[in-house]
């Protein structure tokens, strides 16, 4: 998503210079962090946010600290929902609830990663509901998709879009897991709408290595500001089913100190948080 993001942004002049993206596979993300980190003061490198990189500084199995991050800007709230197979017997929430208390069984919930925000997030559906969880944790969003039609879970917690068409009829959305309603879906409710206090969204945007310039950072801001005023980005996020949610760097910082704090608390809490890894 924020791959398209920036192609667009330099397909339509916002940026003159040629923006060449680069994908550092590795380590759910650890590679990706390192070699941020390893920019220190270079006002040429950004990175993009996700989950996985994300967790890896927060698990401490990245050389890079939180506290070295330069936050740049925000763009995307990226949300993810509870779905179901479209023939389930529940249609929402609070059915999925009573469901699941009825039958007196674990929930099987199908995900795309341990440590992820699909897994925090059920996580905390489940201790906030009382509902018995059980993860299943696929290599993929697709795989947890494919979970649920055939039968192998009970329930699905992630991107909607990007896996199944919503207009197709094979799976159903049982809430989105935002703090208001996705305007593109605007019949879905949030889980707080049906007495769940729990969200889970991803934060789509860019950060920076330690030191990064001033001048540079206000430079990306005042270019992602143009790009999420354009038409072309607009389009994009109907497209794809995310939230526009454009941040200044102050604002991105103060908004992943939030995040960050209850992710943290969150991985300690599923023992996924790991030791500062040897240099």
């Amino acid at each position: 998503m924020i791959g398209n993001a920036l192609y667009i942004l330099w397909s339509k002049s916002s940026v003159k210079e040629k923006i060449r993206v680069t994908n550092r596979k590795g380590g759910s993300g650890t590679k990706c962090m390192d070699y941020i980190a390893s920019k220190k003061g270079d006002p040429y490198v950004l990175g993009a946010t996700s989950g996985a990189p994300l967790n890896t500084v927060i698990r401490k199995s990245s050389v890079m600290r939180y506290e070295d991050i330069t936050f740049v800007s925000n763009l995307i709230e990226d949300p993810n929902y509870v779905s179901a197979k479209y023939d389930a017997p529940y249609n929402n929430m609070k059915e999925l609830v009573a469901w699941a208390k009825k039958s007196g069984r674990d929930l099987n919930v199908a995900i795309g990663s341990v440590g992820g925000m699909d897994h925090i997030t059920a996580y905390r559906i489940g201790k906030e509901t009382g509902m018995k969880i059980n993860i299943i944790s696929f290599k993929s969003s697709g795989g947890s998709a494919v979970a649920i039609l055939g039968g192998h879970a009970d329930i699905r917690v992630g991107s909607y879009v990007q896996t199944m068409d919503p207009a197709s009829k094979q799976v159903k959305a049982l809430s989105v897991n935002t703090a208001i309603r996705n305007p593109f879906l605007p019949d879905v409710l949030t889980l707080k709408e049906q007495g769940i206090d729990v969200i889970g969204a991803h934060y789509r945007g860019f950060w920076a290595p330690q030191d990064f310039p001033p001048y540079a950072i206000k430079f990306w801001e005042d270019a992602f500001l143009r790009l999420s005023k354009s038409k072309g980005f607009n389009d994009y996020m109907k497209s794809g089913l995310g939230m526009p949610s454009y941040k200044t760097s102050k604002e991105m910082k103060a908004l992943f100190d939030e995040f960050v704090n209850g992710m943290e608390r969150d991985l300690k809490h599923l023992k996924l948080y790991e030791k500062k890894k040897k240099k």
